[in-house]
């Protein structure tokens, strides 16, 4: 009996033991035709772009006032829209726990957000207040948009840049 238990602990602690599988890479989420739809119809600019730099955060997460972080993109193209200039900036809310924010610091994840990366960006203009950011003139270019939120991230493949033409 008592060897029976050995064994059984033994076995218990070599699978607890073992090196935990390696963790997936974070990739952004796909969005619903639902959402897909509510977020053509919602945004006035709608842009296939490049990720070309992420300014530095501001440092803190939005809270009492809503906090923003800069992202510089090359436009590849418009699918809605007028959007003249090849470089624009787009702003984002920093909100903790959200799949867009990094886990230590209130910043977008640098796990999504990477350079050379592209993304269908669903944008409206950039009021230009009601939120903070850091202040520093080169974090916005001339041209600026804010993000919208709950579109903000779809990759772009020919499959998602198809299914944003066609639900327009």
């Amino acid at each position: 009996m008592r060897s029976i238990f050995l064994s059984l602990l033994c076995l218990f602690l070599v699978e607890t033991c073992q090196k935990p599988e390696k963790e997936q890479p974070l990739t952004a989420p796909q969005l619903s035709q639902e959402t897909l739809r509510s977020c053509a119809d919602k945004a006035p600019f709608i842009v296939v772009a490049k990720l070309v730099e992420i300014r530095p955060p501001l440092g803190f997460g939005s809270g009492q006032f809503l906090v923003v972080q800069w992202v510089h993109y090359k436009v590849e193209e418009v699918i809605k829209g007028q959007v003249e200039e090849k470089s624009i900036s787009v702003g984002y809310y920093i909100v903790a726990r959200r799949t867009n924010s990094g886990e230590t610091i209130a910043q977008l994840s640098p796990q999504l957000f990477k350079t050379d990366t592209r993304f269908v960006l669903f944008l409206e203009n950039d009021p230009k207040k009601g939120y903070i950011d850091r202040g520093d003139p080169s974090d916005r270019l001339p041209v600026s948009y804010l993000s919208l939120e709950s579109c903000s991230l779809l990759p772009a493949n020919e499959e998602n840049i198809g299914m944003v033409k066609k639900a327009l």
